[in-house]
């Protein structure tokens, strides 16, 4: 058996294609839980309450950093 690298390439782009609704209920999440810390909290991360309605109110397809799928680690209550 065979593979060809345009049959890879097909691969990948279905497997993004699948991770996307994931990425963006991640996201959704992990806005949310910013927005429930409290400002002492955000000082401790280096953050303010404008920081955090600013990336707030990006669309849920946006990442949360330019260039990343992911936010920095920030998992509170996992």
């Amino acid at each position: 058996m065979s593979f060809s690298l345009s049959g890879l390439g097909s691969l990948r782009l279905w497997c993004a294609l699948l991770a996307l609704p994931r990425q963006w209920c991640d996201r959704v999440r992990e806005r949310r839980r910013l927005s429930d810390l409290t400002d002492r909290l955000l000082d401790d991360i280096g953050l303010t309450r404008a920081d955090v309605e600013r990336e707030a109110a990006r669309p849920f397809w946006q990442s949360l950093k330019p260039g990343t799928d992911r936010a920095s680690s920030f998992t509170a209550g996992e």
